[in-house]
């Protein structure tokens, strides 16, 4: 927005984009890494090397010998100042519409940018590739007016058009290939790229290319971008053209016409009169070849003839270098090298201003590093050359952007005579060497850069720089030459090996400015964005704007002082933004925080919260009324001076404002307070200058002083928390056990003793105060009970924390001790420091409080257990809850090494403590102690050090009493399970003092030396197991001596591990370890018996597994014969002679065991154990059964072995099923089953009774095999046995094609069928009719109608059936019953298959098919056996099969009227057959039915008799007469009934159209397909004629009703509302699929969902409406 005061304009800059240096350093390096990546390297680069250089050298220099007379060197000093970057705008003029956007391009280093004005710069939208160039100053961008294209011409004369719609790019060359080398060459430099309107009807846009050798090429562009070169103009080469070169160029789009600048060979003064002076030519737009033409001009004679201005023998000076036309295209500015700025009128070119170099603005910049791009010595003449002109575009038709060489622009009305600038006087300054675009929508941008490195200046920018244009100084020349060579070279495909030595390069980042108008308030806040103040404030007075915002401002970017205050605080007329500053900010000073304060409680004063609304005082309203009524008048502010008390104040008229008010004032006061004691904690003066923290004392003041107080005693500040409790003790003293229960429990308490309050006689002594300062007015009445939000949140917070605390109000001396105690606990549970509470508790007493000695003996226990017995996890509120017998056993934690001082000075103080509170035993403690220590898994070494200094000689025993003694070693001793403390035992029993050292010499014995000398002869036992591996224990010894159980199974485990010993022991060695053994338990366990002991030692032998020890076992056996001579070996010469043995049912009891196990134990039929199994039987096989039995089972191991099955043993005897192990077998050996004497054989091994079973897996393996015959044999001996579980395989034998005994087949099903269970009956039954249908087709096969006499053939033509032959008296003739049976004299067996009643469908199917096959052959030699055999179908319907397959002849016909009438008839007529076969037609029909009986089945009879009958109408003129007699005779509604149906199978062909009647009737499958077909339509109609056809035809109706379904949901491209409607007005055909529903689910998730998969939502929704209503049907 554009704001226009007087003359001038206010504006911004906003910096839209920025490019940091190192992306551009990144994208230079990529350019030369892709271009050195293209020069191609070769040996013929070092033979051309000479010769390119001398035609490199000789080319530049003819060509810069002409450059020079027509390019000013001030051109190229001009352009190289500019920056590498361009930039071009496409002007809009309805930029702010979406369709016609105002775009930038932004030419980069390698890429090409392009930016819109409606994201305001800020992102780019797109992004070219493009390559980079060696002089990128040189480059030129413009844009085609419909923003489309994009033209880019590079320093090497490449012109590209990038079209922006399709993404593709088109690239032409502006100057010949061969110049390319020559990239510096000035007059192969493109000035000036100009889009015009198109030269021809093919181009859409036209394109010019102004070069500095004077030529103009034009180009046309089509609409695809393509570039198409259309003409040159070259105005050198013709006389009638005024041109050195082309330096400059414009296009008017409206008039059509181009304006080009020529160089000129002196320079532009104030004697400007004419264009032809300044090099101006105007040229207008043709429509044929060259397409541009010079306009006509009176003074063009003149111009001629001045030729000294433009000849070319002479140097040039001056000339246009830039140009631009208004938007109006009225006026047009020129910028001349020379620096001078020139108005022309358009299109007559008349000069309107001109200013000269020295007229232009003057800019006195701040002083900056920055340094000019221009050389001082190429522009001598200019004295200011900061000031000189760069760049010139238009703002508006009378203003102009100017852009000077420091980088200033400005805005410059060009009205006057002198220009002005119109921003009010101000400058933008940016980077030297900046580029403005264009402007647009009041707006244009600025594209500046800046140097990483050193600035460019006089020597750094020019001299630094690779350039053949410089010919000031001829030491260049090689250097410039050089640089030409390797360019040559380049251009040629050559690489240059020696690299050219370049200058140091410099880093520079870009930044993209958008310059546009702007508000007062835009420029304000500017100003305050850039820290304007001073300026701000002028403007702000100026424009009538709030000033208060500098002040804020600087307020706020200041640090805080008191001149800050003074300053800028005081003028701040915002009495709430002051306030809430005074609230929020803290300097870092005191005094200062004291004065900020000082200065918001000024401004809550009672006076000036009243002035705010002073109708809550009576006192100002009526003395103010008159003043009021006056200022009203006045219209001025009134000044309320008079005072009012706080007590005529009316608090219920305060506004919220001042309810606020009051509320920040009593935060005001409580921050003071807050200060004060801050400042007392730091210590005052000095102290608390020196010390003050902001941030601290900030965060303190937010709460309150008891907030404060906790805070210091949570971290640790006793004297803090003792200066606070001094200057607020009012405050913290109800709170005080509180505050002092935070400190934390690992604060020593000794440190904050001090705060603990003493007692005196039962009092608590109180510390003095310090005196507060008075209450303000804010905090009396009636302003106390005013509260805003914050104080109500103050105050909330402040109940809150009230709320928590434990500890209120006064206390007394219980309650400090009970809070002594309680603090005391806490210290213990919560940090485990039981040093702190034992200080707690010497601090309770120092305080005069009682009753602490039961909590000092606890805690004196609660320290032995933690440093005593090292158990640093004991709590106190564990050893409340244990007893004392629980607290000793905890001592036993400690080491051996300290546990005797740890006895004496921890666990015997315990027992002395707990002596003091109990009566009793004083040793029962240390009993039960002793006895918890020695139980395991704890050793007995603790033990011994208590009885070591136990005894009798020592001066202090522990125990001094010598039986307690004795008796606690005892105990101790047998509560040692271990078996590694026998020495620890034997020392404890050294340690006691016998009986006789204690003066016992009579008979008693005392029992605890009774049970002491026990305990010695236990430990001999041990002592004597052990020899043998076996480790006890005193006490399980003792257990085993009292339990007969125990007793023998540690002897059967002692006797086991002594004969499993190796390498084993002598017959002498058995003899003295079996006279130990007896010995030991004879005195040790007296309860057993001689007997058992035998038998264990003898069991144990047997058991061995080792011939010699189970030889040495058979000699404590009773036998009833000498076991064989087994000599054992041994080492002595005597043997030994066993004098005790056991009885001989003992023995063979022991021998039968014994083998059991072994034979138990063994793995397999090859196992040693077996052999010993096997030994043992043999030894009492004579007269034991159970032995002979076990040796049966070792025989059927060696059976199984040889069939090739090895059986475990134990698997042997306690498998159940032993018919496993013969099915093994014979799965195992495939040709055991031939050998049926060996299988018996193994069947009497193991024992089966059931041998038939045994047969049926033999002949089970035999079919298996193939082995029928010999099947059939096992078969026959089971079947004659009738052993019913053998049905199953001779169901298997009867089936197997292979077998071809088929009477022994029929016996074999007879069997099967009497056989098998009830629920596979029907399986058994359909293999068996399976067969019967077999037969049958073999005998049909064998059947030949063609042998049947001649006699017998009775000719269907000569059978007179025909109704209407009744009247003349002929009788129809068949053959009788028995007839026909004879006939069939062959297929007796089939007749009885056929008619039995338990088939199946598929059965009667293809019973039909059979039927129909067997008629077709007997219907050509007797008509009355085919009516029999028809007779025979299941369903008579299916006889239609046959009469569409014969031809259709008069017989035919006939026939199948009397087949249906007779069927119809028998169907419900108790009448022989025979007796209806001698019937006329006629009587059958008058016997049918009557129409009572409409049953389906006759209804469809008497259809096919109808559809016959009504074929003969036509063939007699006495069938209408027979007609009207049956009508008669049958004018029923079944009748009627079967004619409808007959004329419906009548017209098949109308009603199913385009179907195949004879393929319909003859191929059931098209007949049925042709059917659901015909339902798939829209039309119910079709539908039901199509329910009637399947009737007929046995179709089923749900299947008709499921295809109409399908049709609608999926075919028919009906509405869902249309379906709907059909469903619900056809509810009679949908009954069939809810009759059936089962059938149509399965149906619809087969055939319907899965076509609906792209169907839409409201016909999916419809028909799952429709489904679930199905599925809901019941």
């Amino acid at each position: 927005m554009e704001y226009q005061e007087q003359n001038g304009i206010l504006y911004e800059v906003v910096v839209s984009a920025e490019w940091p240096s190192h992306l551009q350093a990144a994208d230079s390096d990529a350019s030369k890494d892709a271009e050195k990546s293209e020069k191609p390297n070769g040996w013929s680069v070092v033979l051309l090397r000479p010769l390119l250089w001398f035609l490199s050298w000789i080319s530049w220099w003819l060509w810069e010998f002409v450059g020079r007379y027509s390019v000013p060197e001030n051109f190229m000093h001009l352009w190289r100042a500019q920056i590498p970057w361009k930039i071009a705008v496409v002007r809009s003029e309805h930029s702010d519409k979406p369709d016609n956007p105002t775009y930038a391009a932004i030419v980069k280093s390698t890429n090409l940018e392009v930016r819109r004005f409606s994201d305001e710069f800020v992102k780019a939208v797109e992004e070219i590739r493009i390559s980079g160039d060696s002089y990128p100053y040189l480059r030129k961008i413009a844009w085609s007016p419909d923003g489309k294209f994009v033209a880019l011409v590079q320093s090497d004369g490449k012109l590209t058009i990038f079209d922006r719609s399709s993404g593709k790019s088109c690239q032409q060359f502006a100057s010949k290939p061969w110049a390319i080398a020559g990239q510096l060459i000035r007059l192969r430099i493109v000035s000036e790229i100009l889009w015009t309107n198109p030269f021809t009807s093919e181009d859409a846009h036209g394109l010019v290319l102004t070069l500095l050798n004077g030529s103009m090429r034009l180009y046309g562009i089509s609409h695809d971008g393509k570039i198409c070169e259309r003409s040159t103009i070259k105005t050198r080469s013709r006389k009638t053209f005024l041109s050195k070169c082309i330096c400059a160029a414009a296009y008017a789009r409206k008039s059509d016409l181009v304006v080009t600048a020529s160089s000129i060979n002196q320079a532009v003064d104030e004697d400007l009169d004419v264009s032809w002076k300044a090099g101006l030519v105007l040229w207008r737009m043709v429509n044929e070849v060259p397409f541009l033409v010079p306009a006509p001009k009176t003074d063009t004679s003149q111009a001629r003839n001045s030729a000294v201005l433009y000849s070319k023998f002479v140097r040039a000076r001056d000339g246009v270098i830039k140009m631009a036309l208004n938007q109006s295209e009225d006026a047009l500015v020129t910028l001349f090298a020379s620096g001078c700025v020139a108005v022309w009128a358009f299109p007559s070119l008349r000069l309107r201003r001109l200013w000269m170099a020295e007229d232009m603005p003057k800019y006195t910049a701040p002083s900056s590093n920055t340094k000019l791009r221009l050389k001082k010595e190429s522009f001598s003449l200019i004295k200011d050359l900061s000031s000189f002109p760069t760049d010139v575009e238009w703002w508006s038709d009378s203003v102009i952007i100017l852009c000077q060489a420091n980088g200033a622009v400005s805005l410059q009305d060009i009205t006057g005579r002198e220009l002005f600038n119109i921003t009010h006087g101000s400058f933008e300054r940016f980077r030297p060497g900046c580029k403005i675009s264009c402007s647009f929508s009041d707006t244009f941008l600025v594209l500046e850069e800046e140097s990483s490195g050193k600035p460019w200046d006089g020597s750094d920018s020019l001299d630094g720089e690779i350039s053949v244009l410089n010919t000031s100084d001829l030491s260049d020349d090689s250097e410039d030459m050089r640089s030409i060579l390797s360019e040559t070279l380049a251009s040629l495909g050559f690489e240059e090996p020696v690299p050219i030595t370049k200058p140091k390069k410099t880093v520079s980042a870009y930044r993209l400015n958008c310059f546009q108008t702007a508000s007062p308030l835009e420029m304000f806040n500017r100003k305050l964005g850039n820290e304007e103040y001073e300026e701000a404030l002028v403007i702000a007075q100026r424009f009538g704007l709030d000033s208060n915002l500098v002040y804020q401002k600087r307020w706020l970017k200041s640090p805080v002082t008191k001149e800050a205050i003074s300053d800028y605080l005081v003028k701040i007329s915002n009495p709430f933004w002051v306030l809430r500053e005074c609230l929020d900010r803290v300097p870092s000073d005191p005094d200062v925080v004291r004065d900020l304060l000082n200065v918001g409680l000024r401004l809550t004063s009672l006076s000036n919260i009243l002035a705010l609304h002073p109708e809550c005082c009576p006192e100002i309203v009526s003395a103010a009324a008159p003043v009021l009524k006056k200022s009203r008048s006045a219209k001025a502010r009134v000044n309320y001076d008079i005072d009012c008390s706080p007590e005529k104040v009316d608090i219920s008229k305060l506004h919220p404002e001042q309810i606020s008010m009051i509320g920040h004032r009593r935060q005001l006061l409580r921050y003071i307070d807050m200060l004060t004691v801050y400042e007392e904690i730091l210590g005052g003066g000095e102290k608390a200058l020196r010390y003050f923290l902001a941030t601290e004392y900030k965060e303190i003041r937010r709460g309150s002083f008891l907030e404060l107080a906790l805070h210091y005693a949570q971290n640790c500040k006793p004297e803090e928390l003792h200066t606070l409790r001094f200057l607020r003790s009012d405050e913290l003293l109800p709170f005080w056990l509180d505050i002092l229960s935070n400190f934390p429990e690992t604060f020593s308490p000794e440190k904050y003793q001090f705060l603990i309050p003493s007692t005196l006689s039962g009092e608590i002594l109180n510390l003095p105060d310090k005196n507060r300062r008075p209450p303000d007015w804010s905090e009396q009445e009636p302003f106390s009970s005013v509260n805003d939000q914050g104080t109500l949140e103050y105050n909330e917070n402040l109940s809150r924390m009230h709320g928590a605390l434990l500890y209120k109000g006064d206390f007394t001396p219980q309650q400090l001790g009970e809070w002594l105690r309680t603090r005391t606990l806490e210290i213990e549970s919560r940090t485990g420091l039981v040093e702190n509470s034992q200080q707690m508790i010497k601090i309770a007493t120092a305080k005069g409080l009682q009753d602490f000695a039961t909590l000092r003996n606890d805690f004196e226990t609660l320290i032995s257990l933690v440093y005593g017995a090292q158990l640093h996890d004991m709590t106190f509120e564990k050893l409340k809850i244990l007893s004392d017998e629980q607290v000793l056993r905890l001592f036993d934690k400690c080491e051996l090494v300290s546990f005797p001082s740890v006895l004496r000075l921890h666990i015997l103080p315990f027992l002395k403590r707990c002596e003091l509170k109990r009566s009793g035993d004083p040793l029962r403690l240390l009993r039960d102690y002793l006895v918890e220590i020695s139980s395991a898994p704890n050793t007995l070494d603790k033990c011994l050090k208590i009885f070591q200094q136990s005894l009798p000689n020592m001066p202090d025993p522990i125990i001094s009493s010598a039986t307690a003694c004795v008796q606690l070693a005892v105990d101790c001793i047998y509560a040692n399970s271990r078996l590694d403390q026998l020495e620890q035992m034997k020392a404890i029993l050294e340690c006691l003092p016998s009986q006789v050292e204690q003066g016992g010499k009579g008979d008693a014995i005392d029992p605890a030396f009774e049970q002491a000398s026990e305990l010695e002869e236990f430990i001999r036992c041990i002592e004597f197991f052990s020899q043998f591996g076996i480790q006890l224990g005193v006490r399980s010894l003792r257990e085993i001596k009292h339990n007969e159980a125990m007793l023998l199974d540690f002897l059967s485990h002692f006797l086991k591990v002594t004969t499993q010993k190796s390498p084993g022991f002598s017959e002498n060695e058995w003899r003295n370890i079996f006279s130990q053994y007896s010995r030991i338990c004879t005195r040790l366990f007296p309860m057993g018996k001689k007997d058992m002991i035998i038998e264990l030692f003898a069991g144990a032998l047997l058991r061995s597994g080792k011939v010699p020890c189970i030889k040495l076992g058979t000699k404590f056996l009773t036998l009833p014969s000498a076991p064989a001579a087994m000599p054992l070996k041994s080492i002595d010469s005597e043997t030994w002679v066993v004098s005790e043995h056991l009885s001989q049912v003992k023995s063979i009891a022991l021998l039968v065991t014994v083998g059991k196990e072994y034979f138990n134990n063994s793995d397999n039929w090859k196992d040693p154990r077996l052999q010993h199994a096997r030994r043992c039987f043999e030894l009492i096989q004579e007269v034991s059964e159970d032995a002979r039995r076990e040796l049966k089972l070792i025989a059927a191991l060696d059976l199984l072995h040889m069939c090739g099955v090895d059986a475990e043993p134990l698997d042997l005897r306690t498998n159940p099923d032993r018919f496993r192990f013969v099915q093994q077998v014979l799965n195992v050996n495939n040709t055991i089953y031939k050998y049926v004497d060996r299988v018996m054989e193994l069947t009497d091994a193991l024992e089966i009774k059931e041998k038939a079973r045994i047969v049926e897996m033999v002949a089970g393996k035999a079919f298996d095999r193939n082995e029928y015959a010999f099947c059939r044999d096992l078969c026959e001996r089971l079947m004659d046995e009738k052993r019913e579980s053998s049905w199953e395989i001779c169901l298997k034998l009867a089936t197997v094609d292979e077998f071809p005994d088929t009477d022994f087949k029929k016996d074999l099903f007879i069997f099967a069928v009497a056989s098998c269970p009830a629920d596979r009956l029907s399986e058994v039954m359909e293999k068996k009719n399976q067969f019967e249908m077999m037969k049958l087709k073999s005998g049909l096969a064998e059947f030949n109608p063609s042998d049947v006499p001649l006699d017998w053939i009775d000719p269907i033509a000569k059978l007179p059936i025909d109704p209407c032959w009744i009247d003349s008296g002929m009788e129809m003739k068949s053959t009788s019953v028995e007839e026909m049976f004879v006939k069939l004299k062959g297929l007796s067996t089939s007749i009885d298959y056929l008619t039995q009643e338990n088939l199946m469908n598929d059965e009667i199917v293809e019973v039909n098919h059979f039927i129909i096959s067997l008629v077709m052959e007997v219907v050509k030699f007797d008509v009355s056996l085919s009516l029999q055999l028809l007779g025979f179908l299941r369903r008579k319907t299916g006889a239609e099969e046959f009469f569409d397959m014969v031809p259709e002849t008069a017989s035919v016909t006939h026939l199948a009227a009397y087949f249906y009438a007779l069927e119809s008839q028998l169907s419900f007529s108790d009448v022989g057959i025979r007796t209806l076969l001698q019937t006329h037609l006629n009587d059958v029909i008058k016997s049918s039915p009557s129409a009572d009986k409409n049953l389906e089945y006759v209804m469809e009879l008497q259809a096919g008799y109808r559809k016959y009958l009504s074929k003969l109408q036509p063939s007699t003129p006495q069938t209408k007469s027979a007609c009207k007699e049956m009508r008669r005779t049958r004018g029923s509604a079944a009748i009627q009934s079967a004619s409808k149906s007959s004329s419906a199978s009548a017209n098949v062909a109308v009603t199913l159209k385009g179907v195949d009647e004879v393929k319909f009737r003859s191929d059931s499958e098209y007949r049925t397909k042709s059917i659901l077909r015909s339902a798939a339509s829209k039309d119910p109609v079709a539908v039901k004629n199509a329910l009637k056809l399947a009737a007929e035809h046995g179709i089923a109706s749900w299947e008709v009703v499921a295809s109409f379904v399908k049709f609608l949901y999926t075919q028919s491209d009906l509405t869902a509302e249309t379906i709907n409607v059909l469903v619900q007005e056809n509810g009679d055909l949908m009954a069939h699929v809810k009759e059936n529903r089962q059938d149509f689910i399965k149906f619809s998730g087969q055939h319907i969902q899965p076509l609906m998969a792209n169907a839409d939502i409201s016909i999916l929704e419809s028909y799952y409406d429709f489904l679930e209503s199905i599925k809901k049907m019941r």
